[in-house]
């Protein structure tokens, strides 16, 4: 085995290594990732954009079901009127934090995507998610990465009106209302105000939920199969480790074995050694000898 071949066969364990140990996490929906791919969407696509005007961003079909659009509106209007925009109702007195004469109000609409990037512990979503989120904006980006707090008047908060045809499952159960944060995780329950409304004071992701025990078993059997199928991977990958390891060490054995012998072939080519017979062996002897004998008197 030469070292062309021992290089290409160690490449081909640490990339089989690289893939078998990132194959989970790559099943992972990120909204950080998903939020700088909208940003980056809306400043591109939506050239010239006007104070005032709502605008839809525009997604790849691979993003079939989710919704999104972009609002820039001045601080004092907002404050002075706010306003009805998408699912949201937007009460008089809202104020950015930190203060900017225009901000840029993404609406997100998470359709049939909802369950991927969010997910609610012994509950089950039966509405879609529904997000709001304030960013900074200028003349050089409709929406910037900067992002913005809103402060809502404590009595007069915002509402989220969720549609009832969105409502899916059991018609029995009364909905309840969930904050998500931006990792995807439960921040808090809330019952509604009124019948698929939200009332919230903080910009965020909403939907609405219902209990749900068998969920929740679901979720801890689904645990379990997850934590198996880790220690089965660790296992797995610990193994490869020791075999890759082993590949390495037997390799540079081979071809520090093959040097010496190349070196030991080439050293017999470079000095001759006469041989002579002493009974059935062959012995080495010299071709010739530096100092001629010579007799003693």
């Amino acid at each position: 085995m030469d070292l062309h071949k021992c290089r290409k066969i160690t490449w081909a364990i640490v990339s089989f290594i690289i893939f078998f140990s990132f194959s989970e996490e790559s099943k992972a929906y990120d909204h950080a990732s998903l939020e700088a791919f909208v940003r980056d969407k809306a400043n591109r696509e939506i050239a010239k954009p006007r104070t005032g005007t709502f605008y839809n961003i525009p997604l790849p079909s691979n993003f079939s079901g989710m919704k999104f659009s972009v609002l820039r509106v001045r601080s004092g209007s907002l404050r002075l009127r706010g306003g009805n925009y998408s699912h949201f109702n937007l009460p008089p007195m809202i104020k950015p934090e930190p203060h900017v004469e225009r901000i840029a109000i993404v609406f997100e609409n998470f359709g049939n995507w909802s369950s991927r990037y969010y997910d609610v512990p012994n509950h089950t979503m039966v509405t879609p998610v529904l997000s709001l989120m304030a960013y900074n904006t200028s003349e050089a980006g409709l929406v910037l990465s900067q992002r913005l707090n809103l402060s809502i008047p404590e009595k007069n908060p915002i509402k989220v009106r969720f549609f009832r045809s969105w409502v899916h499952g059991k018609r029995g159960e009364k909905p309840i209302c969930a904050k998500l944060g931006n990792d995807g995780r439960l921040v808090g329950l809330k019952n509604m105000s009124e019948p698929f409304v939200c009332e919230i004071r903080s910009e965020g992701h909403y939907t609405l939920v219902v209990p749900s025990l068998e969920e929740a078993k679901d979720k801890g059997q689904k645990d379990n199969n997850r934590t198996r199928w880790i220690v089965v991977l660790g296992i797995g990958s610990g193994l490869i480790v020791l075999l890759f390891v082993v590949f390495v060490f037997v390799c540079v054995k081979v071809m520090k074995r093959r040097k010496i012998q190349k070196m030991e072939e080439k050293s017999e080519k470079d000095v001759i050694i006469g041989e002579f017979w002493v009974g059935q062996s062959k012995m080495p002897a010299a071709s010739m000898v530096r100092t001629q004998p010579a007799l003693e008197n």
